[in-house]
C-alpha cells in the first residue's frame, strides 16, 4: 500500500562523467526499496551545463510538477517535490558528506571542475562564429535576419529568445565560485516557486550540492537544511558501487572525453541515458561505452515542443560539446517516433541550435526508446 508520493528532480550538469551506469543502478534500486517501504518515489533529469536555473530551467521544473499531479492516481495520499541542484568540481581533504560552502576547498583540477567556469569565453567563441559567417537566421514570426553586428545578435535574442541583452557575459554568465553555485540557484529557484501562485502550496524542497568526481562522493552544501533522505541513501549507495566498481569510477574521473552527445526528455523513462549509448556502442563497435565519460547529455521537460526555443546553456553546451569536446554525432531520444519527431523539430526550429549544428559539423540522430526496446 502506497502512503506517499515523492518527484525528485534533479538540476545536474551535462558533463559526460556525470552518470556512470553504477548510478543508473543506484536510482532504480533506491526507488525499489522505497517502494518497498510505501513510498513512490520518481526521478527526473534535468540536464544543464552549469546547472544554471534559468527561465527554460524553472519552466521545466514547473511542467514536472504539474504533469506529476495530473498523473497521480493516488491523490488522497501525501505528495511531496524535492529539486535537487547539483554542481561537480574536485574537493580538497576528506570533508563531511553536509558541510557549508565557505568551509569547502576547491582544487585546481581544470579538467575535472566544471567547464561553465568559464561560459562567458565560450559565449564570446559563439558571438565570433556569428559574425564571421554572418547567417541569416528565422525571428519569431518567420522574418530573416542577417547576422552582421553585436545589435543583430541582441535583436536576435531579444526576438527569439526573449532576452533583451548581449550574449556573453550576460545572457551566458560564467559560474564564479564552484563552492556557492549550487547554493545561489537554489535561492533563485526557491524565490521564483515562491513567487509562483499555483506553486506556492505545494510541498516542495530544495537541496544544494556538488559533485565530486576525483573521490566519487556527494557533498551537500545545503548542510542540514533539508532533510532528503531519498537524495541521502541514493548518493550513499552510488559512493559504495564506486568503490567496488573501479573501472568505471576510474573513467568518471578522467578528463571529460563523451564520443557522443545525446538530447533527452527529463523523465528518465522516456530517454534512458544507458540505452542510448548502448546503441551508440553497437553502432561503432564499442562495446565498453555503456559508463561514465561516454555521452554529454542535455535533457529538459519541454525538449518534445519544438516551437519552444531553447535556452542560453543548452545553446552554449551544444557549442561546447562540437567546438571543445570535439564530438560529432548527436542522438535525439524521445519515449516513442512521434516524441522524436517533435524533438527534431524543436532543434531545427531554434535559429542558434540549427546554425551550431551546421556550423560545427554536427549531425543529429534520431532515435527512440520504444524502437531501441523492441
Amino acid at each position: 500500500m502506497l502512503r506517499e508520493r515523492q518527484e525528485h528532480i534533479l538540476i545536474g550538469c551535462a558533463d559526460a562523467r556525470d552518470v556512470a551506469q553504477f548510478h543508473s543502478d543506484a536510482v532504480r534500486e533506491t526507488r525499489e526499496e522505497y517502494l518497498g517501504r510505501g513510498i513512490d518515489a520518481r526521478f527526473h533529469a534535468i540536464r544543464v551545463p552549469g546547472a544554471f536555473v534559468t527561465d527554460e530551467v524553472f519552466a521545466d521544473v514547473r511542467r514536472i510538477i504539474h504533469e506529476a499531479q495530473a498523473d497521480d492516481g493516488t491523490p488522497r495520499i501525501p505528495f511531496s517535490v524535492f529539486v535537487h541542484i547539483q554542481s561537480h568540481g574536485v574537493v580538497e581533504g576528506a570533508p563531511e558528506s553536509k558541510m557549508r560552502a565557505y568551509e569547502l576547498t576547491i582544487a585546481d583540477e581544470p579538467s575535472l571542475n566544471c567547464g561553465m567556469l568559464n561560459a562567458t569565453k565560450v559565449g564570446v567563441q559563439i558571438e565570433t562564429l556569428l559574425l564571421e559567417r554572418q547567417p541569416e537566421l528565422s525571428l519569431r514570426r518567420g522574418e530573416k535576419l542577417r547576422i552582421r553586428t553585436e545589435g543583430d545578435i541582441r535583436t536576435l535574442l531579444r526576438e527569439v529568445y526573449g532576452h533583451d541583452g548581449y550574449f556573453a557575459g550576460d545572457w551566458v554568465k560564467s559560474i564564479d565560485d564552484l563552492r556557492t553555485h549550487a547554493r545561489g540557484q537554489r535561492s533563485r529557484l526557491e524565490r521564483a516557486l515562491e513567487a509562483d501562485p499555483e506553486l506556492r502550496r505545494v510541498d516542495i524542497s530544495v537541496t544544494a550540492g556538488l559533485q565530486d568526481y576525483r573521490h566519487h562522493r556527494h557533498l551537500r552544501t545545503d548542510a542540514d537544511e533539508v532533510d532528503a533522505p531519498f537524495w541521502d541513501d541514493l548518493h550513499a549507495r552510488v559512493h559504495a558501487a564506486a568503490e567496488r566498481q573501479q573501472e568505471q569510477a576510474r573513467r568518471q574521473s578522467l578528463r571529460q572525453s563523451p564520443l557522443a552527445g545525446l538530447i533527452a526528455m527529463s523523465r528518465v523513462e522516456d530517454s534512458p541515458r544507458d540505452l542510448a549509448a548502448a546503441h551508440y556502442a553497437r553502432l561503432n563497435d564499442c562495446d565498453w561505452m555503456s559508463g561514465a565519460n561516454t555521452v554529454f547529455t542535455l535533457a529538459g521537460s519541454s525538449y518534445d515542443a519544438p516551437h519552444v526555443p531553447f535556452g542560453a546553456y543548452t545553446i552554449t553546451g551544444l557549442y561546447y560539446l562540437l567546438n571543445h569536446l570535439n564530438a560529432r554525432d548527436v542522438m535525439v531520444l524521445g519515449r516513442n517516433a512521434s516524441q522524436t519527431e517533435r524533438m527534431m523539430g524543436k532543434v531545427e526550429n531554434d535559429p542558434l541550435m540549427s546554425f551550431i549544428l551546421e556550423a560545427c559539423g554536427g549531425n543529429l540522430m534520431p532515435i527512440n526508446t520504444e524502437e531501441l526496446r523492441g
